[in-house]
Parts: C-alpha cells; sequence; structure tokens
C-alpha cells in the first residue's frame, strides 16, 4: 500500500474520501527543537515518534507522481549482480568458508556460490561485504574501516557490522532477494552496541542507506526505499 501523511491528505486540493483506512507507523527522527529566531529545527537527539497514513486509493487529486506504478524488479539475481559489478571493488573467489572485506587491500574475499544453500544467501553475503567495502577511505570513510584494527566483538567492530547487515537488508529489499541474516553471535555484539547507545540503529541505519545509495547509483538503479 502506497501512503501520504495527514498533512498531506488534508491538503485542499487532494480531498480524502470520508473515513479512509488510517495505518499506524513508526519512523526514527529528532527531537524538535527551537533555533534563535524561534523556528523549529532537528537536534541530533533520535526519538521514535508516530504518524498517521492514509491510502492514496482513497485520495483525490494527487499529484501525477503519486500514481507511478512501484518498478518491481524482473531478475533479482542479475540486479544484485549489477550491483556488485558496477561496483568496481574487486572480489577473489577462494575455496574457504568465510567472506570479509580487506581494508588493507580493498577487495572481498568469498567462497565460491555454489558453497552457499543458495544464490540469495551467496549474494546477500556479498552485499553485506559490499556494504564494508563502501566505508574505505577512498568511498565513504566510515571509522569502523579507515580507523585500524578491531576485535570482533567491540563496539566500533559490532558497530560497522550492524551497518554492514542493514546495508545488505536494505539491498537485497531492493532487488528482491530474501537472504538470511547473520549469525547469532553478530546479533548478539548488535545487541550489546544497541543497550549501550540507545540512537545507534540510527546513526547505523543513515550510513547503510548512504551505502546503498552509493552502490545503486553507480550500479543506476535508484534506491526505491523510504527509510
Amino acid at each position: 500500500m502506497r501512503a501520504v501523511t495527514f498533512v498531506k491528505a488534508k491538503n485542499p486540493h487532494w480531498p480524502c474520501s470520508i473515513c479512509p483506512q488510517q495505518r499506524e507507523v513508526v519512523d526514527g527522527n529528532g527531537n524538535t527543537v527551537l533555533d534563535a529566531d524561534g523556528n523549529p529545527k532537528v537536534t541530533s537527539y533520535a526519538v521514535v515518534r508516530e504518524f498517521r497514513l492514509f491510502n492514496i486509493q482513497q485520495c483525490e487529486g494527487l499529484p501525477e507522481a503519486f500514481s507511478q506504478p512501484v518498478v518491481m524488479v524482473d531478475d533479482p539475481i542479475a540486479a544484485a549482480e549489477q550491483v556488485a559489478r558496477q561496483s568496481a571493488v574487486t572480489i577473489i573467489h577462494r575455496r574457504q568458508n568465510r567472506a570479509y572485506y580487506s581494508p588493507g587491500r580493498d577487495c572481498i574475499i568469498m567462497p565460491h556460490p555454489e558453497q552457499f544453500t543458495s544464490r540469495e544467501d551467496y549474494y546477500g553475503t556479498l552485499l553485506h561485504e559490499l556494504t564494508h567495502a563502501t566505508g574505505h577511505a577512498s568511498r565513504l570513510s566510515r571509522d569502523g574501516i579507515t580507523a585500524g584494527n578491531h576485535t570482533f566483538g567491540d563496539p566500533t567492530y559490532s558497530f560497522e557490522e550492524l551497518v554492514a547487515e542493514m546495508g545488505s537488508a536494505f539491498l537485497c529489499a531492493h532487488v528482491g532477494i530474501q537472504a538470511k541474516l547473520q549469525h547469532d553471535s553478530y546479533i548478539a555484539s548488535w545487541l550489546k552496541v544497541l543497550q549501550q547507545d540507545k540512537k545507534a540503529i540510527f546513526r547505523a541505519s543513515g550510513l547503510a542507506r548512504n551505502a546503498c545509495e552509493y552502490l545503486l547509483e553507480r550500479a543506476q538503479q535508484p534506491l526505491a526505499l523510504s527509510a
């Protein structure tokens, strides 16, 4: 379902039908404060805010852009391969059970595709590592990649892993792939980060989105998410 907020729906030029269906969603945003001129501005404090959305099929007079169909990917595997190919990141395949990104060599080491249980899992893992690769100093320069060596489970390592897994999730959703989440040990380290820093999820989401936009711009696939 595609929807608009109440502020948009109450526009007199876009009348909404009587008793439209409403759905509640939440979104991460900064707290609203006033600047020196008394105007609202957004601080860096992350909060969860509720919005009521209206089905656009129950609104009239909307701009033509709202009626454009959502573009679906015909071949998810081909779309994922295009993202990988156009990233220009070197990908090396080895007969091993570990996938990782090497910041020093600026390359991704992957098991062979046939070692995975499915093509979807292969590309889900590859998109995770490609998200890591966007943190290289020559690209988006994220601390989790550029700030030297980190050990498994430390805050910087865990935060970068959270960014990479969110980036992989966004990219998989974009191309239409359903891949598995990381191992339980990774999830435990993410939970530790989130327990120590309530705002980490919002920062990680923003960095993951930046990584997705970077990769999809090069693949000429505009990001189809609104997160």
